[in-house]
């Protein structure tokens, strides 16, 4: 199999100015050599992909995850307590971590119940919703960025200790993040459903609400809360559950990404309407991360749908490897939240800006 080409920055770390990195035009398209499989061959060709100039590849890839290397002024601490990873009944029945979440968003629904006309009846009166999928969309020459606020993850325990949603959205937002993802899951990732409603009155960017959905309820919830967009899990639903949710979705307005991890998963999300396809580098079930996953699957998505790489892009080098795959966004979490102000003038190369 052919691999595309890696491109080598001399600067390591995230610099300063991601939003000039996500709205830069590269200076020349082309095709990676990435396999295609042997699927779909009509598609393999339906991508533009991106070809970097050697120096300009240095300054511009380097500009993006440490441009949200902003100050974070984090004012107050979010709830305390031990991080959740998979409860050990859980992990003596065998199950994976997804099935562990599952199993407490489950729990989550039946809660959720007799509030179903309460929130229905409030998703269907809003009318301010921002379009998720057209700050993606920015046009074939440029990459945008989703920048997540995410306290913790059963991966990676707690990411950051002293945390101020708000402060954080509202730095993305000032940095130029084209949308702004939440995690509101409590007992995994330790956040927080009101953090929407919070996030949104201080940005004016649309905000993704990322978290399990197994139920159209939650999905009322969703838009009642102020969310623009919601997060369609392939692998946490059969394909009647991803069809429905996905036509509710649409019902109350809200923009779906729809994620995927697998061929498999990718060939379910291509025969619904979904318009924005994520290709998630972490295994759910194992939470091991592949940015081979984006090389893999990007050359599978038709022209027309939306392309996300998620998770595991940490680096300089990562984003140039998931945007040489031609995918019209990045979904940065960790690497942004684990970013601290003294190490911005180590990271900003003087004409990195």
């Amino acid at each position: 199999m052919m691999k595309p080409k890696k491109f080598i920055s001399t600067v390591e770390c995230p610099s300063h100015d991601a939003v000039s990195f996500v709205s830069s035009q590269c200076a020349g398209c082309g095709r990676a050599a990435v396999a295609s499989m042997g699927r779909r061959l009509s598609t393999v060709h339906s991508r533009q992909r991106w070809r970097y100039q050697p120096l300009t590849a240095e300054r511009r890839a380097s500009c993006v995850i440490g441009a949200l290397v902003i100050t974070l002024t984090y004012a107050r601490e979010a709830r305390g307590g031990e991080m959740k990873l998979v409860p050990s009944s859980a992990r003596e029945r065998g199950m994976s971590r997804l099935d562990a979440i599952l199993q407490v968003k489950r729990q989550e629904i039946e809660r959720l119940l007799p509030l179903r006309e309460e929130l229905r009846k409030a998703a269907l009166l809003r009318n301010d919703f921002r379009s998720f999928h057209a700050a993606l969309d920015r046009g074939p020459d440029k990459l945008s960025l989703i920048a997540e606020v995410k306290k913790a993850s059963p991966s990676a325990g707690v990411i950051a200790e002293s945390f101020d949603p708000v402060a954080i959205a509202k730095n993305y937002a000032h940095a130029g993040a084209d949308a702004i993802s939440v995690l509101t899951d409590e007992q995994f990732f330790q956040g927080r459903l009101e953090y929407v409603a919070q996030i949104r009155a201080a940005v004016g960017v649309p905000l993704l609400r990322k978290e399990f959905i197994l139920d159209e309820l939650q999905i009322a919830e969703s838009a009642a809360a102020g969310a623009d967009a919601i997060l369609l899990i392939v692998a946490a639903l059969e394909q009647e559950q991803l069809v429905r949710l996905l036509e509710t979705a649409a019902l109350y307005q809200l923009d779906a990404l729809v994620e995927v991890h697998t061929l498999a998963e990718l060939d379910r999300a291509l025969g619904t309407d979904a318009r924005i396809i994520g290709i998630n580098n972490r295994n759910l079930a194992t939470f091991e991360v592949d940015l081979g996953v984006t090389e893999a699957l990007s050359e599978e998505v038709p022209k027309g749908i939306l392309l996300v790489s998620e998770s595991g892009i940490k680096t300089a080098e990562d984003v140039a490897r998931v945007r040489a795959c031609g995918v019209n966004a990045i979904l940065i979490g960790e690497a942004l939240m684990r970013a601290q102000t003294s190490g911005i003038a180590r990271l900003i190369p003087p004409d990195g800006r």
